[in-house]
């Protein structure tokens, strides 16, 4: 089942209310990812998920999530829901109503793997000083990366702006799925689905778009798998690891390269 816009509006219009009522509850762990969103659930002057201006989740002046003007829910350059640049309600910077906290970018362009790599350290240090970095990806719209503790095993997905070198959690299963990190934080941790039956859904799901699945990474509360096209790889999805829910990371753009270099 491929999780879609429509899909993700209702709950998100749902939390607007939680968001209002003042109900609310931070669900990061670290002081460094928290910082910033505490102060942009419904912050004055454009920059808060219903913000006036046309930058919040319900902003006027066409960029935001329901605003006039046409810039779309997941539009790019900080305006949509999703945007970049720090706008959106989960932007860059600190002021979306999830934005990825611990580094805003300096912004100096980030021009290679090893500079996103660099860049990915140093947001995983101030998140926890146990983690690191995995393997890096660099997609059309930005960098991936995955961090793992100190064991090796999954975490969470993060994102490096590649224009400003700004870093945040990924869009999608990272926030909304993860059970440590993300807005499910707390949900009973034991998978419900194997690897191996996640890798079954997966491929289901490709199949008749003519591609294969990479092995499961396994994240808390659900995996993350590549998809593949004539053995190259062409993006991401994730199975919810107690529903079998299907995501498609539609938000990365054609990829480019790759590093596994921890």
């Amino acid at each position: 089942m491929r999780i879609g816009i429509t899909r993700f509006l209702v709950p998100t219009v749902a939390l607007a209310g939680t968001l209002g009522s003042g109900t609310w509850l931070l669900t990061q762990e670290s002081p460094a990812w928290a910082s910033s969103t505490s102060r942009a659930s419904d912050g004055y002057g454009g920059t808060g998920m219903m913000g006036t201006g046309g930058t919040g989740m319900m902003g006027t002046g066409g960029t935001g999530m329901m605003g006039t003007g046409g810039t779309g829910m997941m539009g790019t350059g900080g305006t949509g829901m999703m945007g970049t640049g720090g706008t959106g309600m989960m932007g860059t910077g600190g002021t979306g109503m999830m934005a990825g906290g611990g580094s805003s970018g300096s912004g100096t362009p980030v021009d290679d793997l090893a500079e996103a790599r660099d860049r990915a350290e140093l947001f995983a240090g101030d998140l926890d000083g146990n983690l690191q970095v995995g393997e890096i990806m660099e997609f059309e719209n930005h960098y991936y990366a995955d961090l793992l503790d100190a064991d090796g095993a999954g975490v969470t997905e993060i994102l490096v702006d590649s224009r400003t070198g700004a870093v945040r959690p990924e869009y999608g299963p990272a926030m909304m799925w993860n059970t440590r990190y993300g807005m499910a934080r707390g949900a009973d941790t034991a998978p419900e689905i194997s690897a191996d039956e996640a890798l079954a859904v997966a491929e289901r799901e490709v199949d008749e778009e003519g591609l294969t699945v990479g092995a499961p990474e396994e994240f808390p509360g659900y995996y993350t798998l590549h998809t593949v096209r004539n053995g190259e790889i062409e993006g991401m999805l994730s199975v919810n690891a107690v529903t079998g829910e299907v995501w498609h990371h539609d938000w990365h753009g054609a990829f480019v390269a790759m590093s596994e270099d921890g």
